[in-house]
């Protein structure tokens, strides 16, 4: 059955900002909006309460209003559960992995304040708590591989931007944000990447790249910290550099 091409009710459009755009389509990818199901192209735009999902072949890459950078590999999904960016101090994002292989590159709003990025992966698994990072994971059903990853070199432009908005939210006097809560940020921008993952059942922060954890189960706390398995770390690395060859594009 042929899909419809992405399209954006006038109604919708005049009352929501948009999240994201699609960076690189490969492959079928759909969007659920709403009851409406819809093949994705690439340079569509993505909205609050979208859930992207890609076929057996299908991936995609996608970046965020702040430049939040997320890749879905094959047969996953996720679901943009919240977003609002207005270079404020409420900005904030939910995403829910739903399935399969993904990986994130945080933007602006995580390199400014931390605690307005979440990403939930499976349904009731787990949450990613995140500190201006790069991070790699797949949900399996009931089960969850998480690890955290060497910084990009395209980081350093975001936390440069990032450390921008906070002076000028200073200057401009906007959202009350004082001198030294924008000089606490900006020292937290120049530390090292951490997450803290975390569920009803216990939770585990992760400071090191390469090492990682695993929820066995949605009645299980996050393992502590170690360093993954050459088989987890081959699967994840697979689709990552499928990732980098879609980045070229």
């Amino acid at each position: 059955m042929l899909l419809p091409a992405l399209t954006i009710p006038a109604s919708y459009a005049k009352t929501k900002n948009y999240a994201a755009t699609a960076k690189k389509v490969i492959g079928t990818v759909t969007v659920q909006r709403g009851t409406e199901l819809i093949k994705l192209k690439r340079g569509a735009k993505l909205y609050q309460g979208d859930t992207i999902q890609t076929s057996a072949k299908g991936r995609v890459m996608i970046i965020f209003r702040d430049k939040t950078k997320f890749v879905l590999g094959r047969n996953a999904s996720m679901k943009v559960n919240r977003f609002s960016y207005a270079k404020k101090k409420k900005d904030n994002m939910f995403i829910s992995v739903l399935k399969g292989s993904f990986r994130f590159v945080s933007g602006i709003m995580a390199k400014k304040r931390h605690r307005s990025m979440q990403v939930k992966v499976g349904r009731k698994l787990a949450t990613i708590g995140i500190r201006g990072t790069h991070v790699a994971g797949e949900v399996i059903g009931d089960s969850s591989d998480i690890m955290l990853l060497e910084p990009e070199k395209e980081e350093q432009q975001i936390i440069s931007e990032a450390k921008q908005e906070l002076k000028q939210q200073v200057q401009q006097s906007i959202d009350g944000i004082t001198e030294q809560e924008a000089e606490a940020a900006i020292l937290a921008m120049d530390t090292p990447s951490e997450i803290k993952v975390e569920n009803e059942f216990g939770s585990v922060i992760i400071d090191k790249a390469g090492y990682g954890t695993n929820i066995p189960d949605a009645f299980s706390p996050p393992s502590p910290m170690r360093r993954m398995k050459l088989r987890t770390i081959n699967n994840l690395m697979r689709s990552m550099q499928r990732a980098r060859r879609m980045h070229r594009f």
